[in-house]
């Protein structure tokens, strides 16, 4: 009996060593894609959205005529990461960057922006790559829709736009729909406040909804990889939006 009983025991544990290995092998390969230190930012998006912008106009060192997708990215990463290398981790956000190349291959992004029309073209296209992908709903990208047109026709003026943009958060979305929300919503208030501060405002060559809804539209996009992703993304939007 007492022999039988030593190999329950060798046995439970054996499985219990085996479960244990399995459990973290599949945590490491989850936390391999996006860290769990991550899901701390999702409610803060917005917040490090405007954090970012600061960090990059405060230390830009690119002329105009240097202004293109990658130098802002790259100057966008690099003053992240000397801001906080624990949650803007390099190594992480370069596995992001790769992956974003990818997907912006596949899809008629213009980072050549000359008017409102152009924003709200990419984020027509981002909105109809995310709803065929199914990262969002046909409801969800219904009414992103209607935002968009609303800030293409101008027929709402800014106040009213951001109520739009505010009565997302009022709908019952699903868990996957409202991360987006949650980003798409977080990054426009915070980009309204930004750009409405006189002491941020840039020489633009779009409307002022126009550039706040790039804004919005990057942190959209960058969503599909993680919210460190939609936070460096939303501020390289904004900032080739806002270029001179």
């Amino acid at each position: 009996m007492f022999k039988l009983k030593s190999k329950l025991k060798i046995a439970v544990v054996v499985m219990f060593g085996i479960t244990t290995f399995m459990s973290c092998n599949k945590d490491a390969v989850v936390n391999d894609i996006q860290p769990n230190s991550e899901n701390n930012l999702k409610n803060e998006i917005g917040k490090y959205h405007n954090t970012a912008l600061d960090l990059y106009y405060n230390n830009n060192k690119l002329k105009s005529s240097d202004v293109n997708y990658k130098n802002v990215r790259d100057e966008i990463i690099s003053s992240l990461v000397n801001y906080d290398n624990e949650l803007f981790n390099k190594t992480q956000i370069d596995k992001y960057a790769l992956q974003s190349e990818k997907i912006l291959s596949n899809l008629k992004i213009s980072f050549s922006l000359k008017s409102t029309k152009s924003i709200t073209d990419n984020l027509l296209e981002l909105i109809n790559y995310l709803e065929q992908n199914n990262e969002i709903s046909v409801e969800l990208s219904s009414k992103l829709k209607n935002i968009n047109n609303s800030v293409l026709e101008g027929n709402l003026n800014s106040s009213e736009i951001l109520n739009l943009v505010n009565d997302l958060n009022n709908v019952n979305w699903n868990e996957q729909d409202a991360e987006y929300v949650n980003a798409f919503t977080q990054v426009y208030n915070s980009s309204y406040e930004y750009w409405n501060n006189p002491q941020n405002l840039k020489s633009t060559k779009a409307s002022g909804d126009g550039v706040i809804l790039a804004d919005a539209a990057g942190a959209l996009y960058g969503l599909i990889l993680s919210p460190v992703w939609s936070i460096i993304e939303g501020a390289i939007f904004s900032v080739i939006a806002n270029n001179k």
